[in-house]
C-alpha cells in the first residue's frame, strides 16, 4: 500500500469530532430555473421493447477509481478486524434479534416484482399511495401496480419515462421513489450519465394528479451545476411539505480517487411548480465546508408519519473509514425564498464506532456481495429523534452487518447511540428504514435489509424494533434461490438500497422492495421482491370496565420516558397513579380535572424497578376507568 493512502487510511481511523456544538458552516447557493422539458403519459405510453445489450466484462456504473480504492480499504479492514467465529454470546457493542417478548412483524402481501434487465445490480425502491398505487423500480426499469386488483398495469425502461427529454444520456440508472401525503402525487429521480459519458443530468418526475398512469412533467437538472467538468452520482431524496430535497455526490472525471470527489452538494426545489407543470424553482447549496473539508454523502431526513416544514435534517458520516464515531447533523433553516435560511452542522460523536464494511459472502463460492462503505442508506424524525441505517463491520467477527442509530433531542442537545444487528454465520448489507408508529412518543419501526450467509443464498429480511431498546427475530420476506453470480470474476453486487415506505393511512404498515439470488434455469440471475409487512405491536384503542377509553401508549417496554395519548368524551375529574402488580400505590401522578377531547401525559421511569407495573386512571369513586401494564426494562 502506497503512502498516501496508508495516511488517509491512518487519518480516517482516529479522527474524530473536535467540536460537539452547533455550527453554521461555510457554504454557497445559487438559485436555478429549470423548464419543464417534456410530459408522458404513462397510460398513453407504447411498450417498450426493453432491449438492452450489455458486456459483462465493462465496468459497472461508478467510478472505477473509487472501486480500487474500496478494495485497498478493505483489505485494510480485513487486517486489522480479521473474520472470527461469531461468540456465544452477543458483544454490548451488538442487538441481536428476538431480543424484545414480542411477536415478529407480519408479512402480508408478498409477490415477485420488477423482472431482471440485466442492470446490476438491482437497486430496488418503492413508493406506495393511500389509495393502493404502487411504483417499483430498479436500475432499469419501472413497474406500476395496482394493489387493489391485485394486477400489473405497465412495465416501462427508465428510458422510454425520459423519452421526451432530448440531450441527455441513454445510460440512466440509481432511480429514487417517493409518494407525497398530503398531495397525494409521486415523484421519481434517477440519473442519466456517468463517468463514461461526458454530460450527465439529474432527471426528475412530477405525478399531476393521484393517478401514476397519467401526466407526469420531467425537468432534467444539470449533473454539473457549478460548470467545474464533475459529473453527479448517487442520489437521495425526501420532501418537507413544500419541498423536494435532493442530494448527490460531485466527481470528477477520470481521476484517482482521492481527487475525484469534489463535493456533495443539496438541491431544494419547489414541488408545486413540479406538480403544477411550471418552472422549477430551485436552489442548490454546494461548497458545504466542515473544519475546512467537504462534507460528502448527505443524506435527507424525512418526517416518519406527516410532512414537515420548513426546516429539514440531513446527515452524513466518515464512511470511508476502517473506524469512526463522528456522525453528521446537518439542518437547513427555511425554504428556499427566505433569504435568512442557513445552513447548521453539528458534529456528534456515537455511543458505538462504525466503519466500512467487508464484501459479504455466499455460500460455497469465492464471489462475494460488494458492500461499499458505511453511508447512511435511509433515515426519518419523529417527535425530535432520527432514527438511522446503513452498513458497517462487526470488528468482533469481521462480518458485514448493519447499524441502526438513534438521535434523541435532535433540536437542542442531540445524542446519538449506535446499535450493530448482528446474527451469526449471517452478513447484512444496504437497510433501509420506515416509521410504524401512531402515537406522538411511539418509536417503533420496521428495517427492511439484504441477507446472505455460511450456508443461505442472498435474500431480503425485515425486522421491527420496539421504541424501547428491543428487536423481534429477524423475518425472511424472501430466501435465496441461488447464489448471484452475473458479473465476470468473483466480485458480485447485490444493490446500492433497498425501498422501504410507510402505508401512510395504515399506521403500522411497510411496503419493501429488496433483492434475492434468483435461478432461472441455468442463469443465476437477480431477482425483486415486493412485500407489505405489518407491525407486531398494534396502538389501537383500548376498552376497560365496560367503558371505552381511547388510548395508545408508547413505548410499551420502556427504559426511560412513557407516554399515553387518551381521548376524553366529557371533562372530569379523575386520579391517575401507579401500582405493583400486588396493587400496592408506587406513586400517585395526578388528582384532578382532565378536560373533554385528547390529552397526553409522560413520566420518566429512571426510578422505577425493573419488571411489570400498572397504570391506572380512576374517577373520583376510585373506580378503576382504565389499567394497562407498563413493563420498565434496562436500558
Amino acid at each position: 500500500m502506497n503512502r498516501l493512502m496508508r495516511f488517509v487510511i491512518i487519518t480516517l481511523l482516529f479522527t474524530t469530532c473536535l467540536s460537539l456544538s452547533a455550527q453554521e458552516v461555510n457554504y454557497s447557493t445559487g438559485s436555478f430555473r429549470i423548464e419543464p422539458l417534456g410530459r408522458i403519459n404513462i397510460a398513453e405510453t407504447d411498450n417498450d421493447w426493453g432491449f438492452r445489450l450489455r458486456n459483462f466484462e465493462e465496468l459497472t456504473i461508478g467510478n472505477p477509481n473509487y472501486r480500487y480504492y474500496l478494495k485497498e480499504l478493505k483489505s485494510e479492514s480485513a487486517q486489522r478486524f480479521p473474520r472470527r467465529e461469531a461468540k456465544s454470546t452477543m458483544q454490548n457493542v451488538s442487538q441481536g434479534f428476538g431480543t424484545s417478548h414480542m411477536d415478529d412483524p407480519v408479512i402480508m402481501r408478498n409477490f415477485e416484482g420488477n423482472q431482471y434487465n440485466l442492470g446490476v445490480p438491482n437497486d430496488n425502491i418503492i413508493a406506495v399511495s393511500n389509495g393502493g398505487q404502487l411504483i417499483s423500480a430498479i436500475n432499469t426499469n419501472i413497474i406500476f401496480y395496482d394493489l387493489n386488483t391485485d394486477s400489473l398495469l405497465k412495465s416501462m425502461t427508465l428510458r422510454n419515462f425520459s423519452a421526451s427529454l432530448t440531450g441527455i444520456s441513454t445510460h440512466q440508472y440509481d432511480p429514487k421513489l417517493l409518494y407525497d401525503p398530503d398531495e397525494d402525487r409521486f415523484i421519481i429521480v434517477f440519473l442519466a450519465g456517468a463517468s463514461s459519458d461526458t454530460k450527465t443530468d439529474i432527471v426528475v418526475g412530477f405525478s399531476e394528479t393521484n393517478d401514476m398512469m397519467g401526466n407526469w412533467n420531467v425537468y432534467s437538472l444539470p449533473g454539473n451545476p457549478l460548470n467545474d467538468t464533475s459529473w453527479t452520482d448517487f442520489p437521495a431524496i425526501a420532501l418537507t411539505r413544500d419541498e423536494l430535497f435532493i442530494t448527490v455526490n460531485l466527481l470528477d472525471y477520470g481521476t484517482s480517487w482521492q481527487t475525484s470527489f469534489r463535493q456533495s452538494v443539496i438541491w431544494q426545489v419547489d414541488k408545486f411548480t413540479g406538480y403544477n407543470g411550471q418552472t422549477l424553482n430551485s436552489k442548490l447549496w454546494s461548497n458545504i465546508l466542515f473544519d475546512g473539508v467537504n462534507i460528502r454523502n448527505l443524506h435527507p431526513i424525512q418526517s416518519g408519519d406527516k410532512l414537515l416544514g420548513p426546516n429539514i435534517f440531513l446527515l452524513s458520516n466518515r464512511n470511508f473509514t476502517l473506524y469512526s464515531d463522528s456522525i453528521f447533523l446537518l439542518e437547513i433553516t427555511g425554504n428556499l425564498n427566505q433569504q435568512d435560511a442557513k445552513l447548521k452542522i453539528t458534529c456528534l460523536k456515537s455511543d458505538v464506532g462504525y466503519g466500512a464494511p467487508p464484501d459479504a459472502r455466499q455460500p460455497k463460492t469465492n464471489m462475494v456481495l460488494a458492500t461499499n462503505d458505511a453511508r447512511v442508506l435511509g433515515g426519518f424524525i419523529h417527535n425530535n429523534t432520527i432514527q438511522m441505517v446503513g452498513n458497517t463491520i462487526d470488528t468482533t467477527t469481521g462480518s458485514a452487518v448493519i447499524y441502526h442509530g438513534i438521535i434523541s433531542n435532535v433540536n437542542r442537545f442531540p445524542e446519538v447511540k449506535l446499535r450493530l444487528l448482528t446474527e451469526p454465520g449471517m452478513e447484512y448489507g444496504y437497510p433501509n428504514i420506515s416509521y410504524t408508529g401512531n402515537t406522538l412518543f411511539s418509536q417503533q419501526s420496521i428495517i427492511g435489509f439484504n441477507h446472505t450467509g455460511d450456508s443461505v443464498h442472498p435474500g431480503v429480511s425485515a425486522v421491527f424494533y420496539d421504541g424501547a431498546g428491543g428487536y423481534s427475530n429477524r423475518v425472511e420476506i424472501k430466501t435465496g434461490e441461488h447464489n448471484i453470480e452475473v458479473l465476470s470474476g468473483s466480485y458480485q453486487r447485490w444493490g446500492d438500497y433497498t425501498g422501504n415506505q410507510r402505508k401512510y393511512d395504515e399506521p403500522g404498515t411497510v411496503w419493501i422492495s429488496g433483492m434475492f439470488g434468483r435461478r432461472v434455469g441455468f442463469a443465476r440471475r437477480l431477482g425483486t421482491q415486493i412485500a407489505e409487512i405489518t407491525s407486531p405491536i398494534a396502538e389501537t384503542p383500548l376498552v376497560m370496565k365496560g367503558r371505552k377509553l381511547d388510548a395508545a401508549l408508547y413505548p410499551n417496554p420502556v427504559s426511560d420516558l412513557f407516554g399515553m395519548e387518551f381521548v376524553m368524551e366529557n371533562s372530569e375529574e379523575l386520579i391517575i397513579e401507579l401500582r405493583s402488580m400486588s396493587g400496592q400505590r408506587i406513586h400517585r401522578f395526578y388528582e384532578g380535572p382532565v378536560s373533554k377531547g385528547k390529552n397526553a401525559l409522560i413520566f420518566s421511569t429512571q426510578n422505577l424497578a425493573q419488571g411489570v407495573h400498572i397504570l391506572l386512571i380512576l374517577d373520583q369513586s376510585g373506580k378503576v376507568l382504565f389499567s394497562e401494564k407498563v413493563i420498565k426494562i434496562k436500558e
